[in-house]
């Protein structure tokens, strides 16, 4: 039996407080909320996509995220929902990453596949089904769906140990969590999803949140910089 949504829900809520300490943040949204934003935007109103993003953004690590960052995402959005931009590809988001990986000396394990990165979505896609354009095609995202994805993605691989491991054998302990699950010879409450953590972070991990809510806001700094290159790999217009 698979974990409900709401505990799911419950657990990405933990994880952010327990990541930032309880420290002054910018509010956080709920999936909740992130998903009826999204259902909202289907409505393809500037108000309501404009919402979307900002929600997207306030689910996560990101939620101090620099104006350019988050203007640049709500115009990439505007400009897929009404057909003047491409959807974002999976292969380009898993390319784009790993490049920024190998430019930036991340560890390994922070590199990510199309395996990984689909298995990821779906598991997102329990807690907020309106994110994705049911519409496109599987391995397709939109703008606002990219950033969701990628953002909590980076964030698991941040602080969850279970995330930290090469991105194929991510895959297979998942796949065989769930096989197991299905055969009965795990319990029943154990979550067929991958795991989200909430432990408390070992130093190199509450440096890296310290330099992410420091300089993430500030227009000027080397993370806002690499952000927007990032963002230029997965298609998104200046």
């Amino acid at each position: 039996m698979a974990i409900h949504v709401s505990v799911l829900t419950a657990l990405v809520t933990l994880v952010l407080t327990t990541t930032y300490g309880g420290r002054d943040e910018p509010p956080f949204s709920t999936m909740a909320e992130v998903d009826a934003a999204a259902h909202a935007a289907k409505s393809g109103s500037s108000e309501a996509v404009n919402s979307y993003v900002d929600h997207v953004f306030g689910q996560s690590i990101a939620a101090g995220a620099a104006p350019t960052i988050k203007d640049r995402v709500r115009r990439a959005e505007q400009s897929y929902r009404s057909g003047h931009n491409d959807a974002v590809h999976e292969k380009d988001v898993v390319s784009g990453i790993n490049e920024a990986v190998a430019e930036t000396g991340l560890p390994d394990y922070a590199r990510t596949s199309g395996a990984q990165l689909h298995a990821f979505r779906d598991f997102l896609g329990r807690m907020a089904p309106n994110v994705r354009d049911r519409g496109a095609p599987s391995t397709d995202m939109t703008p606002a769906e990219t950033v969701f994805v990628v953002v909590n993605l980076g964030h698991q691989k941040l602080v969850n140990p279970e995330y930290q491991v090469d991105p194929d054998e991510w895959v297979q302990q998942v796949s065989k969590r769930r096989a197991d699950l299905n055969a009965g010879r795990q319990a029943a409450s154990a979550p067929n999803a991958p795991g989200l953590s909430a432990i408390p972070a070992p130093p190199t991990t509450v440096a890296a949140m310290a330099r992410l809510r420091d300089q993430l806001p500030v227009e000027n700094s080397s993370l806002v910089t690499a952000t927007h290159r990032l963002l230029d790999r997965f298609g998104f217009q200046r």
